[in-house]
């Protein structure tokens, strides 16, 4: 019994340090967030009849 609850007590510490080390590194090195698309203007049939350039000055339109 003795043996069983340490092995359960180390299964979780291990669990919790392996949860701190993922979050540590989420704060460190965080994903890309996802790009900011150029507002385009359309007609009704959906063609482009407009666009503009993003906030970081780069041409990205949804394909």
């Amino acid at each position: 019994m003795q043996n069983k609850r340490r092995w359960l007590f180390q299964l979780s510490g291990g669990l919790l340090l392996l949860a701190l080390l993922v979050l540590a590194l989420d704060r460190l090195f965080p994903l890309p967030l996802a790009p900011q698309y150029s507002p385009l203007v359309l007609a009704a049939d959906g063609s482009v009849l407009h666009a503009y350039l993003n906030p970081t000055q780069k041409w990205r339109m949804k394909t």
